[in-house]
Parts: C-alpha cells; structure tokens; sequence
C-alpha cells in the first residue's frame, strides 16, 4: 500500500502523522494485534501532545479508504475518542466514590 497524504485529516502534526502511516501501513487488517495497538496508541498520544484537530469520522472515513472493515474503523474512532479525552482529563480530579461503594 503506498503512502497517502491526509488529504480529510485537517492540520495533522508531521509526527502525528508519521505515527498514523506506521499504523496503516504494518497493521494486521483481519485482527489487530498487540503491536498494531501500541503503534496507534502513539498516534493517539502524539494527537494529543500537539492538540491536533479533527474529526473522529475523517479518522473513520480514512482508514475505511485504506482497506480496514467498517467495524474496525468505528472501533479505532472510538479508541482514539476516548484516549484523546483520557489523555485531556490527566490530572483532573474524578469523581470520589463514597464509602458505601466499598
């Protein structure tokens, strides 16, 4: 598969980017595996680290164009969702449980 510009990913950090092609470049398209995970989990922190902005559905809507499932395409849209507002929340106080919760 050859490289393709992120054409509908607006503003994409070079890093973020490089992070990206890996992932789609070397990833099992059947079955993610752990490797797969980790090289997106760093595209995922590099958005992060240099507040790249865009849409999880152009994230969808790209790797749907490089040939992963729609499921697998919504699953990463919500693991990249989730991480970038993990990451967003570090260092924010959650909610305390009470002591009847033990």
């Amino acid at each position: 598969m050859q490289n393709a510009e992120p054409h509908h990913i607006d503003r994409l950090p070079p890093i973020a980017w490089q992070h990206l092609n890996a992932f789609v470049t070397g990833a099992d398209r059947e079955a993610l595996e752990q490797g797969d995970w980790l090289v997106f989990y760093e595209f995922v922190k590099s958005c992060h680290i240099h507040e790249a902005k865009f849409a999880v559905e152009a994230l969808v809507e790209f790797l749907g164009e490089q040939g992963f499932r729609r499921e697998a395409t919504i699953e990463l849209g919500l693991v990249y969702a989730h991480g970038r507002a993990l990451l967003a929340n570090r260092g924010t106080p959650g909610p305390r449980l009470s002591n009847a919760a033990h």
